[in-house]
């Protein structure tokens, strides 16, 4: 059986704070992250309630079989739709980034962008993988969009 039938995105709910908070929290994710700061959990229940509540930010759990393989965020700012995405720290290494922004991308049709450290050869790679270019490099920070 292929992944593609057997991948789900399924928008947050408040049960998943704790989830995104521990993958965010992620030693690797913070070091890749624009922010790379350790979020509290206070903090990040205020963020995440917010989130929850604003029709500009969508989060999406993604579900490859039964497990919840990462995350993908939309935040859309002046009709422009930036992506931000997670994989699970128990999930990496098994190309499940790429097979969850390739099929976002495939399901979510429209025109995004994303930000991403210079560093970060992973993201970079998958996200040029799933046809994302980049357009513009500034500070160590690689803008690509679709």
């Amino acid at each position: 059986m292929s992944l593609r039938k057997e991948i789900k995105f399924r928008t947050v709910e408040l049960v998943d704070a704790k989830l995104i908070y521990e993958w965010r929290n992620d030693s690797l994710t913070r070091k890749m992250s624009l922010n790379s700061e350790k979020i509290d959990y206070v903090n990040h229940l205020h963020w995440f309630n917010s989130a929850l509540n604003n029709n500009k930010v969508n989060i999406y759990i993604c579900i490859i079989g039964l497990e919840e393989v990462g995350s993908i965020r939309v935040n859309t700012i002046n009709n422009i739709n930036k992506l931000n995405w997670m994989v699970s720290p128990n999930h990496r290494g098994k190309n499940y980034g790429f097979i969850m922004l390739n099929e976002f991308l495939i399901e979510h049709k429209g025109k995004y962008i994303a930000e991403i450290k210079e560093e970060n050869i992973a993201s970079i790679n998958l996200a040029t993988k799933a046809g994302m270019k980049v357009y513009k490099k500034e500070n160590a920070i690689l803008s690509l969009g679709i």
